[in-house]
């Protein structure tokens, strides 16, 4: 039963669209941005377990191996 819901390179993708939320709060007002700089600090930290499975993910699905 190993049904292919979305093909790798797709899951791919959605997997690094997080990556610009992290850009875009940079893009306010200098009053506001000291704010949202703890928030990406926060959201990085929160997230820096993933990175090497992403990594992994996204090697795996663009070359066809994981490393």
């Amino acid at each position: 039963m190993d049904n292919e819901f979305l093909p790798a390179r797709a899951w791919t993708v959605t997997t690094l669209l997080w990556l610009p939320w992290l850009v875009i709060p940079l893009l306010v007002r200098k009053e506001r941005r000291a704010g949202w700089l703890w928030t990406i600090v926060i959201a990085l930290a929160v997230l820096s377990p993933t990175y090497s499975t992403l990594y992994s993910f996204a090697v795996w699905s663009i070359g066809g191996f994981a490393p």
